[in-house]
């Protein structure tokens, strides 16, 4: 009659020992995790109409790292200021390292060519709220670039003053970023490049 006391004792031995091992590799995986991804909250609508204010952004801290991968046109990344590394932004890369950017006419003008884009004909609005949604509709005009294979869509206030800059020459080991609403944005027109080790990630899935 013993055995089997034994036996059930043994089982329960058996399963608190696998409920510890699940227990560690889950901990282990959400470390792991940790490490490799970072999760953001966009706080603005200067990236409308790709992520909304509030919106939770997965942005990988390997792809520039461990991976090796350069920075290109297209990306959007999660980056401390340039001027503040207190201040976590998110925008679109849209000139490297040895490339000339100038934005005329609202457009951006890279390597002396402007970037291939077409004019998206539905009607375009945004709600230009805050991360707590406080805020109104606003009417814009929306927009297709191209890079390469690559495509995203930008707005911009369709009664905004064209504002012409003049080309700039990204150093090497730099970025230039804007935001995909146009008009709405704090970026690279206004404090210049982001250093490439200033970029803690670039987002997934956008």
């Amino acid at each position: 009659m013993g055995q089997p006391t034994a036996d059930r004792r043994t089982s329960k031995r058996t399963a608190r020992r696998s409920l510890f091992v699940a227990g560690m590799v889950l901990l282990g995986s959400v470390a792991a995790l940790a490490v490799f991804f970072t999760v953001y909250r966009n706080p603005s609508g200067s990236m409308l109409p790709t992520i909304r204010p509030g919106e939770r952004l997965v942005a990988s801290r390997l792809h520039y790292t461990l991976f090796k991968n350069k920075p290109r046109v297209g990306d959007v990344i999660v980056f401390e200021h340039p001027q503040d590394r207190e201040k976590v932004f998110l925008k679109r890369v849209v000139a490297v390292g040895g490339d000339t950017i100038a934005m005329i006419r609202n457009e951006v003008v890279l390597n002396g060519r402007p970037l291939e884009r077409r004019r998206v004909a539905e009607p375009c609005t945004y709600p230009d709220v805050d991360e707590e949604g406080r805020g109104e509709p606003r009417s814009c005009t929306a927009f297709e670039e191209r890079f390469e294979r690559r495509r995203w869509r930008v707005i911009q206030d369709p009664v905004s003053m064209v504002r012409d800059t003049a080309p700039v020459s990204v150093p090497a080991g730099h970025v230039f970023v804007l935001g995909d609403n146009r008009d709405n944005s704090h970026d690279s027109r206004f404090w210049g490049t982001v250093p490439a080790d200033h970029i803690t990630g670039r987002v997934l899935h956008h």
